[in-house]
């Protein structure tokens, strides 16, 4: 655990960390907000799109992803059924959204998909 008083004062005495720390806290709050806002606004499109849009996000490049989760698991990272989850990516795919090849799922229009994680 961190001092307060010794937090507090590092704070006081250099403005670039203390920005950095401001700076990276809003980052996180806002990626919180964005959690929330999905798990209580959106249908479950939105919801499915949102979190395969997440997952396939730069910060996971080179790795597999997909491969490595449930359907089950998929769907509970986006607070869905994994029957719904299983039917909605079935859309998806016919629709020409996304290819399912065994587990994986490749995207093959990101800007239809990224619409449906906005509107639906």
């Amino acid at each position: 655990m961190i001092d307060k008083e010794a937090l507090k004062n590092l704070l006081y005495d250099n403005a670039e960390f203390a920005m950095r720390i401001t700076s990276k806290n809003c980052r996180n709050e806002s990626r919180l907000f964005e959690v929330i806002k999905n798990i209580s606004y959106k249908q479950m499109r939105g919801k499915l799109a949102s979190a395969i849009i997440y997952i396939s996000s730069p910060e996971f490049a080179g790795e597999s992803v997909f491969n490595l989760l449930t359907r089950q698991d998929l769907g509970e990272f986006a607070s869905v059924s994994t029957e719904s989850t299983i039917k909605i990516l079935k859309e998806f795919e016919s629709e020409g959204i996304i290819e399912l090849k065994a587990k994986n799922i490749i995207i093959m229009n990101y800007e239809k998909l990224f619409e449906i994680s906005q509107k639906a």
